[in-house]
This record gives structure tokens, C-alpha cells and sequence, in this order.
């Protein structure tokens, strides 16, 4: 196994001594996706993320589980439960935080609240001499995949119905103190066939997730305070203006994703065929909103306007 590339698990590869690896899904510089079974029930599959220990930087992997674990969080009992950063190990009696003597009631209420729609549910995590690696609901094709197989415009209709389930998933996020920063077509998938998640969109990919609500000295939650100047984090054809500008990311720099995803549905971005960032940018600062959504219901033009 290469310690620098993408993680290669050959087939029959049995990790955390329960999931099988079945075939991979993909990969990317460092991490790779593949569909896993579980060996104790074989009618159970899941998808296993792994990622390298020896990423330069540092991994993103550790980022993505606390942004899974955090967003299972809702109101109990009229409190809303925060959770602070903790790592989790799934599967095993032993689970380890930085505050054990409070694990049991939190993994009682991670247990009890699995199944929330609209996120992959986390199923179970681990670090190995080499890579670390979760295990989480396998889905179906992404928004990306699905569009270039239908290979033609969305009617207004399926528009509208896929953002209304992508702003749902996004406000999960949201609400729970993080920003995404990348999503796109790719980072959003569908539920696995002939399961209730099916006819759901969920979101994907928290690596590059930033918390914008921290606890204060008096311990109590509050703003983060933006930076001057960020580096950039995204993909150009879906980020804000302010995001190319390297300015701090906020929850308005997520739906300007969003409305660049929606708009995209109804027929070509402007900026679809430019390749350099400064010029992307500039042509987004030029297109006027009723320009770029001529193909779509006036209120995503008032929904743009809002959040200029």
C-alpha cells in the first residue's frame, strides 16, 4: 500500500474486523470510497471512506466524522444538544472521547437518533498503522452522475423539488454550527434503490466543513470571528464571489452554491467553458440574476437578490 497515493484496499480486505470490501466506488488524491459488507449480515452493505495517514497537512477524515456525528444532533426534550469535538470509535464496547465519564449518554442518544434524512449516517470509524477510514450509508448516483446520464434539461418542476431537498440537508448542517464549502452536483447523492432513503437527496463530503459557531471563554456558543482573508476552499464553477475574493465562508456562501447548482439545471452556467479562476469570478460579477436563472421561476431571481 502506497503511503502517500490513494488508499488501496484489495477485494475480500476485511477492515475493522466486520466490513468486507466488495469493490471501489472511486477515489481522489489521497482517499478512496468503496462498497463494503457487513460479514455478520451479508444482505448489509455500507460505503467505507479511507484516507492515508500520511496526507501532507493532515487528514480531513478526522473533520468528516465529527461533522457526521454533530449534525445527528436535534432538540430532546425542548434542549438542543451540542456536541463538543470528540472522536468516536463505532463497533467495539470501548468508545474513546475527551470526556468518557459523558459517553454513555451520548452515544445512548447518537443510537437513538440514527436515521435522520438528508446526511449519510455514520456507522463506524477506526485508525489503522496506514489510513483511517469510516463506515457510513452507502447511496445511490450522485446529482453530477445522474444529470449527465439523463443528458438534458430539468423541468422547473424536479427543480424545485431538488432544492427544496438539498436546502433541507443544507440547514441541517447549518444548524449544528458548520458551512460545507463545496458543494456541487458531485457532493450531493440520491438514496440507494428500492430503500426509503431513495427518493431523498443527501449531502456528502464534509472535508472541506468549517464551524462558524464556537464556545466562548464564558462557555457559552458564539459567532466565530472571520478571518481577513482565507485561503480558497471550493470548486470555482459553484463558489460564491466571495469565496473567490478569499474571503471568510459563511451559511450565504452555501446557498450561493446552491442557486449556482439550480440555475445549472435549467440550462448552461455562463462561466461553464472558462477554466481560469479571475475569469470565472469576473463573469459572475457581471451576470445579472435574471440573466443567469431566464429558465427558472421568478423566485429564485428574489431568492438570489436576498442573498446579494
Amino acid at each position: 500500500m502506497s503511503d502517500t497515493g490513494p488508499v488501496q484496499l484489495p477485494k475480500g480486505t476485511v477492515v475493522g474486523r466486520q466490513w468486507k470490501i466488495v469493490k471501489k466506488l472511486g477515489e481522489g488524491g489521497c482517499g478512496a470510497v468503496y462498497k463494503v459488507q457487513d460479514i455478520f449480515n451479508k444482505s448489509s452493505f455500507a460505503a467505507l471512506k479511507a484516507e492515508s495517514n500520511f496526507v501532507a497537512g493532515g487528514t480531513v477524515l478526522k473533520l468528516e466524522v465529527q461533522a457526521l456525528i454533530t449534525i445527528v444532533n436535534i432538540t430532546l426534550s425542548g434542549t438542543t444538544i451540542w456536541m463538543p469535538k470528540w472522536t468516536i470509535y463505532f463497533g467495539s464496547p470501548q468508545c474513546i472521547c475527551r470526556n468518557p465519564r459523558k459517553m454513555g449518554l451520548r452515544f445512548e442518544i447518537l443510537r437513538r437518533l440514527a436515521g435522520r434524512p438528508h446526511v449519510p449516517q455514520l456507522i463506524h470509524s477506526g485508525k489503522k498503522e496506514l489510513y483511517c477510514y469510516m463506515v457510513m450509508t452507502l447511496l445511490g448516483d450522485s446529482l453530477g452522475s445522474l444529470q449527465k446520464k439523463i443528458g438534458k434539461v430539468a423541468s422547473v418542476s424536479t427543480q424545485t423539488r431538488v432544492g427544496i431537498n438539498i436546502l433541507f440537508g443544507v440547514k441541517q448542517l447549518h444548524d449544528i454550527g458548520f458551512v460545507h464549502r463545496d458543494l456541487k452536483p458531485a457532493n450531493v447523492a440520491i438514496g440507494r434503490p428500492n430503500t426509503p432513503d431513495y427518493r431523498f437527496l443527501h449531502i456528502l463530503d464534509f472535508g472541506l466543513a468549517r464551524e462558524f459557531v464556537v464556545i466562548g471563554e464564558n462557555r457559552k456558543l458564539q459567532m466565530r470571528r472571520p478571518r481577513p482573508r482565507a485561503l480558497f476552499r471550493g470548486t470555482t464553477r459553484y463558489c460564491s464571489i466571495n469565496t473567490h475574493e478569499k474571503g471568510e465562508q459563511g451559511r450565504v456562501d452555501d446557498l450561493w452554491s446552491v442557486l449556482y447548482m439550480l440555475a445549472e439545471m435549467r440550462g448552461n452556467l455562463p462561466w461553464c467553458n472558462l477554466r481560469e479562476k479571475k475569469d470565472i469570478s469576473e463573469m459572475k460579477k457581471r451576470t445579472q440574476h435574471d440573466i443567469l436563472l431566464k429558465n427558472s421561476p421568478i423566485q429564485l431571481v428574489r431568492f438570489a437578490n436576498h442573498l446579494e
